[in-house]
């Protein structure tokens, strides 16, 4: 049971880390576009 809950802990980080380096990329993007126009 511990390694499940481990487990899941783990998973839950990555996807937070992955979903802050979403928003991340999209804000940066929305940001050049900007600079271009």
């Amino acid at each position: 049971m511990d390694n499940y809950f481990s487990n899941t802990g783990v998973l839950n980080m990555v996807s937070l880390s992955v979903g802050q380096l979403c928003i991340f990329l999209h804000v940066s993007l929305l940001f050049l576009v900007r600079l271009k126009e």
